[in-house]
C-alpha cells in the first residue's frame, strides 16, 4: 500500500522565504509560500510504524 508523507516546517524557513521572493520577482506577487517534501512510500507499515514515521 502506498503512504503520502508530507513534511514541512512550523516556522517560515529559508527554501519557503527563497520560493516567496522568486514568485514575486516573476510578478506574481503573493504574501507568502510554503515549501512541503512529499514522499510517496510503496510498502506496507503498521500503524505504530506510521505514526513513528509521522513523529520524525
Amino acid at each position: 500500500m502506498a503512504h503520502r508523507i508530507e513534511i514541512f516546517t512550523k516556522v517560515n524557513d529559508t527554501k519557503s522565504k527563497l520560493m516567496k521572493n522568486r514568485l514575486n520577482k516573476l510578478g506574481f506577487l503573493v504574501d507568502s509560500a510554503k515549501v512541503v517534501e512529499v514522499y510517496t512510500i510503496n510498502k506496507d507499515f503498521t500503524n505504530k510504524n506510521l505514526e513513528k514515521i509521522a513523529g520524525m
